[in-house]
């Protein structure tokens, strides 16, 4: 196998994705609860599902709806932290450069002509498709991210099979809640 190499310039937008990522991985229970519960709230505020008196369903309404839009709002704090303090330290967005090889691949910052840090790929815990990334998880707090625009020479789906197939984990599609159309469940569905 021939290595190859994918450089990620990061920015506030890997950032925040990164972050979101790893917030829906390992809080997909609490999501899960958060969502059934705001949509329960807001079946009582309109009284489909039992007689709550007049002024009272506004409030299960209420929290029904803020519940919903609100359900992103600890990841986003968590990335505009992040942003902050890098762009706080006066240095630009780091670049990383993975070189992939047999039994692993390489990571180091653009420019640094050091050895890196090499990552065996059965380190890998999970991986993971989202919004236009692939994540290389090492454990449910860490992870890698190739932003699609990122894999030159092969196109994503075609990276995601080579990672699945080095770590012999499968790549699962993780939905943005409320946004997934039903026709990419079924293909993922059909795919997998």
């Amino acid at each position: 196998m021939k290595p190859f190499e994918i450089e990620v310039p990061h920015s506030a937008e890997t950032v925040s994705d990164l972050t979101r990522a790893q917030y829906a991985a390992s809080h997909q229970t609490a999501r899960l609860i958060q969502v059934i519960t705001a949509v329960v709230c807001l079946l009582i505020g309109i009284r489909v599902i039992g007689h709550v008196a007049e002024p009272f369903n506004y409030f299960f309404s209420l929290y029904g709806c803020l519940a919903i839009v609100f359900i992103n709002v600890p990841a986003k704090s968590t990335a505009d932290r992040t942003v902050k303090q890098i762009q706080a330290s006066g240095k630009a967005f780091p670049c990383s450069v993975f070189v992939f090889g047999e039994k692993g691949f390489n990571v180091r910052p653009k420019g640094d002509s050091g050895k890196g840090e090499n990552i065996a790929y059965a380190q890998c815990h999970r991986l993971l498709r989202y919004r236009h990334a692939t994540y290389f998880f090492l454990n449910e707090q860490a992870a890698f991210i190739f932003p699609d625009h990122c894999i030159k020479g092969q196109s994503p789906d075609a990276f995601q099979a080579f990672l699945s197939l080095r770590t012999g984990k499968p790549c699962r599609t993780l939905y943005p809640w409320l946004t997934a159309s039903l026709r990419s469940i079924i293909k993922e569905k059909k795919a997998g």
